[in-house]
């Protein structure tokens, strides 16, 4: 079975597509977080995920699943998407009119009140 990449096109409306699917749900800075601490392990996660094509590519189509294999391993791409994550949060804090999240309680305040 040969390795189908993608190419530049495809590459960046995937992480396009990637990036937007996590700014959708405001999870910039988790996955941030995930895609920074797991980085030495992208080449595994890409075999890894070659490995698992066959089954993914039953849904999905098999050179679907390959190419998106490939993009997995690729350094470049995960600096890419960490890269369009961290500018999209940026963004959006800056934004005079963003509305906050839920309150969050104070772990004292929580911690003290009675059961």
């Amino acid at each position: 079975m040969k390795e189908e990449t993608l190419s530049p096109e495809e590459r960046e409306r995937a992480l396009g597509i990637i990036a937007e699917r996590i700014r959708r749900y405001h999870l910039e800075t988790p996955a941030i977080l995930f895609l920074e601490i797991n980085r030495p392990l992208a080449d595994m996660a890409g075999l890894a995920a070659h490995s698992v094509t066959p089954l993914f590519g039953a849904f999905t189509g098999l050179d679907t699943a390959e190419r998106y294999a490939s993009l997995l391993g690729d350094k470049a791409a995960l600096d890419s998407l960490i890269n369009r994550l961290e500018e999209s949060r940026d963004s959006r804090s800056a934004r005079p009119d963003a509305k906050p999240g839920p309150p969050r309680q104070d772990l004292e305040t929580r911690n003290s009140e009675p059961i």
